[in-house]
């Protein structure tokens, strides 16, 4: 009878205490909600522009990778990817696989600025006076301080503002560059 080492029954218990937690965890988790406005409003061309607070002007659906590095610095991208990220600015940026235009951006960054002067920072009260209360409102059930702000229409470009305790933690704007061409 071939007898098991000690190395793998460590190893086979780790494997099972991972699996039990993971189980745990997604059964123990919120259900997602989502909630729609009466009306789902397209959002204007300068609403894809966000701002660093200087003279540096992204515009998502636009955008060239070049332009990023002129304006950002060489960066790096994560493995074989099509994510930008610039040296010293805490931003992504996310290009399809086959174009060279701007479809995400995502910071984290309170420098970084909406054309309504939103950003990372502000609170919900103020984004609603910027952009109104037609978004869409997607959380977890039963937890009403943590949820996203996501305002404009899927197809044709939406701007995110991840939400905690009332304050915007995440700006996230995206538009299809084929968005612009509907």
């Amino acid at each position: 009878m071939k007898r098991i080492s000690s190395e793998s029954v460590i190893i086979i218990g780790i494997v099972v205490l991972v699996c039990a937690v993971g189980l745990f965890s997604s059964f123990s988790a919120g259900k997602p909600t989502i909630e729609y406005p009466e009306v789902q409003r397209p959002l204007a061309e300068s609403d894809f522009l966000v701002s660093d607070g200087g003279l540096r002007v992204i515009n998502v659906g636009e955008a060239s990778l070049d332009s990023l590095k002129r304006d950002f610095g060489e960066g790096k991208f994560f493995g074989m990817s099509s994510v930008y990220e610039p040296p010293g600015k805490d931003f992504i940026a996310m290009f399809p696989k086959k174009q060279d235009i701007l479809w995400v951006f995502q910071t984290q960054d309170p420098s970084f600025r909406t054309r309504r002067a939103t950003g990372v920072g502000s609170t919900v009260e103020q984004v609603v006076a910027a952009y109104g209360e037609d978004f869409t409102r997607v959380g977890i059930e039963g937890d009403s301080t943590r949820y996203d702000m996501v305002y404009g229409v899927p197809s044709r470009g939406t701007v995110a503002f991840q939400v905690n305790g009332g304050r915007v933690t995440k700006l996230v704007v995206t538009r299809d560059p084929q968005a612009r061409a509907r």
